[in-house]
């Protein structure tokens, strides 16, 4: 066998080195990636039961906020306390048009809402889940809130633009994608009859993303954000008869 010199012994134990240390950095984010995929997994989990418990104690008839951290981050009191009606936060961080649809019972059905406010998308596109996924998966919550809430007053907020930056995300790319989702909303809540919520046209600029005076993260809405948001619900709340 032929001996390695000084200089080549030195290459192979770096070669050794580097190959270690790639594997333990994919070994690394791999765990991380489980850790997050399992916190994912537990505040869903422990949302959905906090709904559940919340539901032995809340009146019917109400109005049902669902959807993503949009929702879930939003402080309903503090932008629809002059409503006659209560209002309900059934957002939850990080979920997708498929935890929605899997999660109407405990989160919608159970306290019979007259009316319902749903805003979901965001994560179903940043994710890269096909598009016919949740198209459908968006389809599909509509008709069951109709199907199990006859009579039920169902608005459609499109989804809200992107910041024009966000770290690992392409957003050109998802902007279209966002776009797309919005006009599909549109179809969805002309086909069944909801009110659609053209969040997305009174939030972004003129190159399509979100303004900066909405957002404080670059990621969700901020109290200026949310004063949009309800300055478009309220309208519609007073025609339903949701507020004094």
């Amino acid at each position: 066998m032929k001996k390695l010199n000084a200089k080549q012994t030195i290459v192979a134990v770096l070669s050794i080195v580097s190959a270690l240390l790639l594997v333990m950095v994919i070994i690394l984010s791999c765990a991380l990636m489980r850790q997050k995929k399992n916190n994912d997994i537990d505040y869903f989990s422990s949302k959905v039961l906090s709904f559940a418990m919340q539901n032995l104690n809340l009146s019917k008839g109400q109005i049902v906020f669902v959807g993503d951290s949009h929702i879930d981050l939003c402080a309903l009191d503090n932008y629809y306390q002059d409503l006659s009606l209560a209002t309900y936060n059934r957002g939850i961080g990080g979920d997708t048009t498929q935890g929605v649809l899997n999660r109407l019972d405990v989160s919608v059905f159970d306290i019979a809402p007259k009316a319902v406010v749903l805003m979901i998308g965001t994560n179903d596109v940043n994710f890269g889940i096909p598009p016919a996924v949740y198209f459908q998966n968006y389809e599909n919550i509509v008709r069951k809130i109709y199907e199990n809430l006859p009579g039920v007053k169902l608005y459609l907020v499109s989804t809200p633009p992107l910041s024009e930056t966000i770290p690992g995300i392409n957003v050109l790319y998802n902007t279209k994608k966002i776009v797309d989702l919005n006009l599909q909303i549109r179809y969805i809540a002309t086909s069944y009859g909801a009110t659609f919520v053209n969040l997305f046209a009174n939030t972004a600029n003129e190159k399509g993303f979100l303004i900066a005076d909405y957002t404080s993260d670059n990621l969700h809405l901020n109290h200026e954000g949310y004063l949009v948001l309800s300055s478009l619900l309220k309208p519609l709340f007073k025609a339903d008869g949701a507020m004094e």
